[in-house]
């Protein structure tokens, strides 16, 4: 109903009743217009209150709840005039924007997710980049490291030859066994830069990818005892045992002349990192693999270092200055000619100062037959 049908309708049904009891009353004409002046005014009073000024001050008292951030609050709207539509206007407008405001909210919290996914992401692969980084500076360092130490190591033995030649040359030599001595210090010379020739050659054949292994079936009581031959004069410099133990009737799947290079070095730092007591070289066979040692009583290997031992260029940290020098090429060669033959190879130690143990894998080629036994000495072999 519209608001001046209501003031109507509200104004007759207070007029009609004045009208009556001012005629019953036996007012006078001028009296009767006062009665109905006067409650027309305060008919009309009264319908401003209830259809204007009530509703009004319920849409503002609503709208000051929406701005104070009340969501949940709706103003009151009854009838059907304009001002009850103005309020379902306003009541359905928040609704909306509750609405509009949670899917915000919503998309807000998608974004922040995806966000803070993006950042992790960032902060990882930045993580990762430094990471490279470091490893690619410490790669450096040991490269340069690794050029130094490989420059003095093939000037040590090519000086040492050609100063034991020179000597034989010019005769400064006492005796016969004198002359043997400077022969046999060249001849050890030679072995040490053939070997450390061969390192070089093997590192860049893996690196290029063009390390091959002829398979074949090999004796490692024949080849263990040609090791120990080989290092004879260097286990005598360092006044050590140096044995073997091997079970008879093992035979591998592998390659003579890279399980040989594998021995020397193991063997060969056995040697060079133990100042007294032995050096024991046994193979075993344990299931359908044969086990190869090397166990000496020598200065011992960190915890920490285990496994960084094999990597490329890498040598051991620590006070001991025997530990010094070497290309940190070994280690890693052996693991690779292990791994190329289809086998593992790892090392133990106690820690410091308590002897280490290096051990790899081949496969057998056959079960052995007969049991463990010493391997020949060099005395017994000549």
């Amino acid at each position: 109903m519209p608001l001046w049908s209501k003031f109507l309708t509200f104004g007759i049904a207070a007029v009609v009743p004045a009208s009556f009891f001012a005629v019953s009353g036996g007012l006078g004409g001028p009296g009767v217009c006062t009665v109905i002046v006067a409650t027309v005014v305060l008919a009309t009073a009264a319908a401003h209150y209830l259809f204007v000024a009530r509703p009004l001050r319920r849409i503002l008292n609503g709208a000051q709840r929406f701005a104070a951030g009340d969501r949940e609050w709706r103003i009151p709207a009854r009838g059907h005039d304009d001002l009850a539509r103005t309020a379902r206007l306003l009541n359905s407008m928040v609704d909306h924007l509750g609405e509009t405001r949670r899917g915000l909210e919503s998309q807000v919290r998608e974004r922040t997710a995806d966000l803070r996914a993006v950042l992790a992401e960032v902060h990882e692969r930045s993580r990762l980049a430094e990471e490279v980084n470091e490893r690619l500076a410490e790669s450096d360092q040991r490269r340069s490291k690794f050029l130094t130490n490989v420059s003095h190591d093939l000037r040590t033995p090519l000086n040492s030859i050609l100063g034991y030649l020179k000597l034989l040359l010019d005769g400064v030599y006492e005796n016969e066994a004198e002359r043997r001595e400077f022969l046999e210090n060249a001849r050890m010379s030679a072995t040490h830069l053939l070997t450390l020739v061969q390192d070089v050659l093997t590192m860049t054949e893996v690196e290029e990818g063009m390390l091959k292994v002829r398979i074949e079936v090999v004796d490692p009581r024949e080849l263990v005892s040609d090791v120990l031959r080989m290092l004879e004069v260097d286990r005598r410099e360092r006044n050590l045992v140096l044995r073997g133990d091997v079970q008879g009737g093992i035979v591998v799947l592998a390659d003579r002349s890279k399980v040989m290079q594998v021995l020397i070095n193991l063997v060969g730092n056995a040697i060079k990192f133990t100042r007294s007591g032995d050096v024991v070289v046994s193979v075993h066979a344990d299931g359908e693999i044969a086990r190869f040692s090397v166990r000496d009583s020598g200065v011992g290997i960190p915890e920490h270092e285990l496994e960084a031992i094999f990597e490329r260029f890498h040598q051991v940290d620590g006070a001991d200055a025997e530990w010094s020098g070497g290309t940190g090429l070994g280690l890693s060669i052996c693991r690779d000619l292990v791994t190329r033959m289809g086998g593992e190879i790892r090392a133990h130690s106690d820690g410091t100062g308590k002897g280490s143990v290096f051990s790899f894998t081949l496969p057998c080629a056959a079960a052995p037959s007969e049991p463990a036994g010493p391997v020949p000495s060099v005395a017994d072999l000549e």
